[in-house]
This record gives structure tokens, C-alpha cells and sequence, in this order.
């Protein structure tokens, strides 16, 4: 029996229902680590998520968008609201290098479902990074406008990848003067070939190991608000360390984001818990496997050099903390 490759793997899924076909991770909206379903106001200047892998960006004046209940063949739709003065409202997903290398020169099939009320004309344009996964200056490889409506319909487009699709690919959607009304987005996929074929649905569980690969979040909830984050060790009077593990390689070394400060606490044996003041990624014990996330405290007379603990969630069920490493 011939050995399969993960090329070969690759190769063979395009125009068919099995196998990673679909190169757009999370393209039926379904994974939302950062917000769970709560809606996000888009930046005006940095790169927002309102769902895992897919970026939003506006242009002139912040806009909103929320994960909601989907129309027509999938669960959950990304709804964008407008704003007035916005001139241009981009939303994109940059593809890794590693998952576009056999698309060089060669024929590839967007599809998206799309509608808006006031939103007619959406500009679609596919982009190469300038050099290895850096989407610092993307270049254009093509672009096409789609007409859309009301209804909730399925668009699709065939371009040439292009020479440089091995430094990784940007699809990217631009709504233009977004200025009212809202639009919704979901079922994206980029695949090999001249045609659209069926959605690739993943399993939930393989969706979000995928995603994890860019942003790994911990959350309070209302049923465990002292959740653990991991273990750790005191290192000064003030100072406390916790190696987190992660479940899945990420793409780089990650950076550390947090919803407040007063949501984390470290937690000492006897009970004794101690709101942390600061949290930082420790960028020279930290990798891509594991995260060395160090703790600021207030001064404690429990907080004992080489006294060990947990870094948690401080009775919060709002709290968050992500780990990312986003293109």
C-alpha cells in the first residue's frame, strides 16, 4: 500500500467532500473563544475578531459586529453593523503559509454567503503576503465585486492564486462606505479548482483545535468563576510564575491580552487568594508549546519565594485571557 503524504492529503481533498478542502478556518462562523456570542466594536485601526480567524477592520468610524444565529444553510452568521462616516470597512482571513504551499499558479474557487439591507455592492479582492506569512504589505492578486441583496445567497469566484500563494494567502471582503444597515457573512470557503463544491463541515472539535493554533482562551463561567488557569510558583514577595501548557502547537510564540486585571488572582495553599496588579508574557521561557505567564501581586505575607499556587480566575465569570499569535 503507497504511503500518503500530507501533500497527497491536501491534493486529494480539493473538489471533494472529505479531507481539509476547505483552506478558510472557521468559515461557517462557528468558533468564538474571545466573545462568546457578545458583540465587539471594530477598530479603526487594529485587526478585531468577532469570531476565531476572521478580521475586521473600519475605515473612518468604529462599527459593531456580533456571532448570531445563522441564515439559510449554516448555524451562525457573522452580523456587521455600519456606522456613519465609515469610507471602507475590510473583513478578512490571512490563510498560513503552510496551508496554501501547493496553490502556487494554480486555479482556486471562493464562495461566500452574503446579504445586507443597505449594503449592494461588496468588493472581494485575494492577496499574497509580501514574503513568508508577513501580511505587513499584502499584494494584490485579483479582485472581483460581487452584487448582493436581502437574501442570504451563496457567491462564488475562480482566480489563479498566483506565483507567491506559497507566502500565504488574504481573502478579503470590502463592504465600501458601510455608513448604515447591517450585512451578514458566513459560510467562506477558498478551495482548489475551478468549482464550488459543498461546504467542508469539520468537526466542532477539529474546528477549534484549528483555531487554536492562532488564539487560545481561558474564560470564567458562572458555573466554575475560579477556574483554574495553571500552576505556578512564587519567586519574591510580590511575584508569582505559571507555565501554561498549550493544546495545540500555536503558529509563534504568543502574546498575552486580558479582560481586567482584578479578574485574575493567584491562589496560595491555606486559601489564600490575591488579586493580581500585572500580567506579562515571560518572552524568553515561552515558546509556541507552552506560555510563561508571569503575575504581579500586591505584597502579601503569603506570597513566599518557592511557595507554589494557582493563577485563576478571581470569582469572575466575565474574565477572560487570550493567547494569540494571529497573522
Amino acid at each position: 500500500m503507497p504511503i500518503q503524504t500530507a501533500a497527497d492529503s491536501i491534493s486529494n481533498s480539493a473538489g471533494s467532500p472529505y479531507g481539509f478542502k476547505n483552506r478558510i478556518i472557521n468559515g461557517a462562523m462557528v468558533i468564538d473563544q474571545r466573545n462568546a456570542g457578545a458583540a465587539v466594536t471594530v477598530s479603526t485601526s487594529t485587526n478585531t475578531f468577532p469570531v476565531d480567524r476572521m478580521a475586521l477592520i473600519s475605515v473612518g468610524a468604529t462599527t459593531t459586529a456580533q456571532r448570531v444565529e445563522g441564515t439559510g444553510a449554516y448555524s451562525y452568521d457573522v452580523l456587521y453593523t455600519g456606522a456613519a462616516s465609515v469610507t471602507a470597512s475590510y473583513f478578512f482571513q490571512r490563510i498560513e503559509s503552510v496551508n496554501c504551499f501547493d496553490l502556487v499558479n494554480k486555479n482556486v474557487t471562493f464562495q461566500v454567503q452574503l446579504s445586507s439591507s443597505t449594503v449592494t455592492s461588496v468588493a472581494v479582492g485575494l492577496f499574497s503576503a509580501g514574503s513568508t506569512d508577513n501580511f505587513a504589505s499584502p499584494v494584490s492578486i485579483s479582485s472581483t465585486t460581487f452584487t448582493i441583496t436581502s437574501t442570504p445567497t451563496i457567491y462564488t469566484w475562480t482566480v489563479n492564486a498566483g506565483a507567491n500563494a506559497a507566502n500565504g494567502l488574504q481573502i478579503q471582503l470590502n463592504f465600501g462606505a458601510f455608513t448604515s444597515g447591517t450585512a451578514r457573512i458566513s459560510g467562506m470557503q477558498l478551495e482548489k479548482g475551478t468549482q464550488a463544491t459543498t461546504f467542508d463541515y469539520r468537526p466542532h472539535t477539529t474546528e477549534l483545535l484549528l483555531c487554536k493554533r492562532y488564539c487560545h482562551v481561558f474564560r470564567g463561567a458562572a458555573d466554575a468563576s475560579f477556574s483554574n488557569i495553571g500552576l505556578g510558583t512564587c519567586f519574591d514577595s510580590t511575584g508569582f510564575q505559571c507555565d501554561v501548557p498549550m493544546p495545540v502547537q500555536m503558529r509563534v510564540q504568543p502574546t498575552v491580552t486580558y479582560s481586567d486585571v482584578s479578574h485574575l488572582a493567584v491562589h496560595l495553599p491555606g486559601l489564600v487568594r490575591v488579586t493580581a496588579t500585572a500580567v506579562a508574557m515571560s518572552t524568553t521561557q515561552s515558546g509556541p508549546s507552552s506560555a510563561a505567564i508571569s503575575i504581579t501581586t500586591t505584597s502579601n505575607g503569603n506570597i513566599v519565594s518557592h511557595k507554589c499556587g494557582h493563577f485563576e480566575f478571581n470569582n469572575s465569570t466575565t474574565g477572560w485571557l487570550a493567547l494569540a499569535s494571529e497573522l
